[in-house]
């Protein structure tokens, strides 16, 4: 966040619903997003509704290093937004189009929300474009003579992207890259965590579809991150390099988000790649495990 200061007046901010780091003490992923969610409504009704404009949420977490939240948290929020009369805003500019093996992230949860902001994978990032989805609901205040929604955009509509756009979509539908990103994400996954078996450092692997996060730790049953003056990430990036990755390592996340194309045979070799790379280093700690 320090890198985006200072906030935007106004912005409040509330907890993550991580269940490997609850913030809020739960101890399973449901717990920690009923929780989180009633967190949220907490918040509306401190502020009062009439102040609140909408609740901004990313479906699966990102920069936290592809957080899913639990089952229950999506549809809560859905309620506790209608309940209140406020806008619920879902980010997928990174979870859109395939990459969490849903076409949109909020599918897995059945839930629609009343603005989508999307970009990215939209134009798998061929050319600049961005766009914003809305309801009828939203989409109606702007409708009228002279009342239109007055934004500056200097490449707004530009023909050439909306037409690799539309290309790239095609494509995704037609070469059913979406049902690729979820079966071999879930393969992904699966030799992860077989990952995990062998190598101490990894605490949680987790994430959707192509959309994946490692997370290392110094003692698994403490969750405790690795210290900083071991520089894990630097280590890792200089393996990751050496064994021709395209993957860059920050803090003790590793985040994995491959094209969603990809075969179980390339996810083989990251996975090649992957062991190697953790075994030489936990070597360097001295506390790799033989296979």
């Amino acid at each position: 966040r320090d890198d985006f200061e200072p906030m935007y007046p106004g912005m409040v901010h509330a907890p993550q619903p991580n269940p490997y780091h609850c913030e809020l003490g739960g101890e399973t992923p449901s717990e920690c997003a009923t929780r989180c969610a009633m967190a949220i409504e907490e918040l509306i009704q401190f502020h009062g509704p009439e102040t609140v404009a909408a609740v901004i949420a990313e479906p699966i977490s990102t920069p936290m290093g592809a957080v899913v939240p639990g089952d229950e948290y999506w549809p809560l929020l859905r309620e506790i937004c209608d309940h209140h009369g406020v806008l619920l805003i879902a980010d997928e500019v990174i979870n859109g189009f395939g990459r969490t093996g849903q076409m949109f992230a909020v599918e897995h949860w059945d839930v629609v929300p009343d603005i989508m902001t999307i970009a990215k994978g939209i134009i798998s990032s061929y050319l600049p474009l961005a766009a914003t989805v809305v309801k009828d609901e939203v989409a109606d205040a702007f409708a009228g003579k002279e009342n239109y929604f007055r934004h500056v955009l200097t490449f707004s509509g530009h023909p050439v992207s909306a037409a690799a756009s539309l290309k790239n979509i095609e494509i995704i539908q037609n070469e059913n890259m979406v049902e690729n990103s979820r079966d071999v994400g879930a393969y992904f996954k699966e030799q992860l965590e077989g990952l995990a078996g062998d190598h101490p450092l990894i605490g949680d692997v987790r994430g959707r579809g192509l959309l994946m996060g490692v997370e290392l730790v110094s003692d698994r049953e403490a969750r405790a991150p690795v210290a900083e003056d071991v520089h894990i990430a630097d280590k890792l990036n200089e393996r990751f390099k050496k064994y021709g990755l395209i993957l860059r390592m920050s803090g003790n996340i590793i985040n994995i988000g491959p094209p969603i194309c990809i075969t179980e045979g390339e996810v083989d070799e990251i996975i090649h790649a992957l062991d190697v790379s953790l075994w030489e280093v936990e070597g360097e700690m001295g506390i790799a495990q033989m296979a």
